[in-house]
């Protein structure tokens, strides 16, 4: 993430990069989960190939990937820390990787 100290109505920018040693086709996804602090606010499951589209690729995904997105953070943010976690699968439910951000408030 590009800003050490995210704030309110600041954009914050999150870049990423990785290998897709094997091709990674439709009905691949995603399980995401956001926590502030203990409590778990977002735990939902989202198609990999249309998330890669707010990023501008599309699937098949291989080889080495970029990725780069900035989000505007709304005021309505209370303090604390969130915990976004994301384990992402093969449509065959092989588990292709997983990530981890924390940021502070």
């Amino acid at each position: 993430m590009s800003t050490s100290n995210p704030t309110h109505l600041k954009t914050l920018q999150i870049k990423a990069k990785g290998n897709f040693t094997e091709e990674i086709e439709q009905d691949a996804y995603i399980n995401l989960s956001v926590k502030y602090g203990l409590i778990t606010l977002v735990n939902t499951k989202a198609d990999l190939c249309e998330q890669m589209k707010e990023v501008d690729e599309t699937c098949p995904l291989r080889g080495v990937k970029d990725f780069t997105k900035e989000v505007t953070l709304p005021k309505e943010i209370p303090p604390g820390k969130y915990t976004v976690l994301a384990d992402v699968y093969t449509k065959d439910d092989e588990k292709i990787t997983c990530l981890k951000a924390q940021v502070q408030f």
